[in-house]
């Protein structure tokens, strides 16, 4: 439906989208004869990796009654997609099965470790203390655990 109008940019600061809007106003665009006035923008999330589109109604009805709209439209910009996307799901899942085969691996190796600490402490009559030892004998071993916890919750995210 073509109901007419005008496209106004409001620049890119915010020094002149005031310009502007006061150069409409001195204009008269903001009157009793103004039927609906709509403002769309795009917005990039760079957290989530989407754009967003944004568009804000105010339409002024025969009855005087002046009616809201918004509306958002969030969408991915996926500049590598090629058009075919079974082909990117069957790269993603490939991709994501070797992933989680290595963080098992990672998880085996870290479990071989701390049981071979385990043994040896309990050669030493350390039993309890199997845990100090075997952080302070490798302080890598904490960089481990965080590892470890992180790839959990990548794989469990991804489910």
């Amino acid at each position: 439906r073509k109901l007419g109008g005008y496209v106004v940019g409001l620049g890119a600061t915010p020094a002149e989208a005031k310009e502007v809007l006061l150069m409409l106003e001195r204009d008269g665009v903001f009157s009793r004869n103004t039927a609906s006035i709509v403002i769309d923008w795009v917005v990039y999330n760079g957290h989530v990796d989407l754009f967003s589109y944004n568009k804000v109604t105010f339409s002024l009805l025969p009855t005087g009654v002046l009616h809201k709209r918004i509306d958002t439209q969030p969408f991915p910009m996926n500049l590598y997609g090629g058009g075919n996307h079974s082909t990117d799901l069957n790269i993603n899942l490939f991709l994501m099965i070797i992933y989680v085969l290595l963080a098992i691996f990672f998880v085996d190796r870290f479990r071989h470790y701390f049981l071979l600490q385990c043994k040896l402490s309990t050669e030493k009559l350390r039993r309890m203390s199997t845990l100090v030892d075997f952080f302070k004998g490798d302080p890598w071993n904490y960089a481990d655990v965080v590892s470890m916890c992180l790839n959990l919750n990548v794989i469990v995210l991804w489910l």
